[in-house]
């Protein structure tokens, strides 16, 4: 599977790398399965489902068992709601790109507290976050690496990065906003003389 594979987190790890080695960047990978739990929508399918089946059984010209109605309401409901908890696209069928994008800027926060992007000795910092479920790629730099980039050069980076279309095309947009980090980094925080690796490149999965 995309993202979990050896060659991929051999290459992730090899990407972290070249961009440490030509910057000030201490980047830290994190690959998460999904930013939000999305539990009321996979409630909210279920309901419908439910009342969808009771109205089939109510106006259907054929005939159903009494004893038998609301057993099929409640587990044509549980069909769905299960569903819903398992299929990735039917969740981005029914929640709004709005929703998904704060889920993930949300997720992308926490996680930039939980693995110590913001430990590092300049603040050199940037989270480079992965978010499956809603095929977004997000960059958090912290506030000294932030300091050093023009913010029209952020926004470039973080624009190549939107729009993912499947896991593929996820994985290829994540190589290619790494390398446009290890060519442009370099000329806005070269590293200096001391450019200790502070953090461990290897990619953290939350899969």
């Amino acid at each position: 599977m995309p993202f979990q594979s050896e060659s991929f987190l051999k290459k992730a790890e090899e990407s972290v790398a070249a961009i440490e080695t030509a910057s000030r960047a201490e980047v830290v990978v994190v690959v998460a399965g999904r930013s939000g739990s999305y539990a009321d929508v996979d409630l909210l399918w279920g309901i419908l489902a439910g009342l969808t089946t009771l109205g089939v059984v109510l106006h259907s010209p054929w005939n159903f068992r009494p004893d038998l109605v609301l057993p099929e309401v409640v587990l044509f409901g549980i069909l769905a709601w299960m569903a819903s908890r398992r299929l990735d696209p039917l969740r981005r069928a029914l929640t709004s790109r709005r929703r998904r994008c704060a889920q993930v800027e949300a997720a992308a926060r926490q996680a930039f507290m939980e693995e110590g992007v913001s430990a590092t000795r300049e603040r050199t910092g940037v989270l480079v976050y992965v978010s499956l479920l809603e095929r977004e790629v997000l960059l958090q730099p912290d506030l000294g690496l932030d300091g050093l980039v023009p913010r029209a050069v952020w926004n470039r980076f973080r624009h190549a990065l939107r729009g993912c279309r499947g896991l593929k095309g996820l994985e290829e947009r994540f190589f290619r906003g790494m390398a446009d980090l290890a060519e442009h980094l370099p000329h806005h925080a070269p590293a200096g003389a001391r450019n200790p690796d502070e953090i461990p490149n290897t990619p953290r999965l939350r899969l």
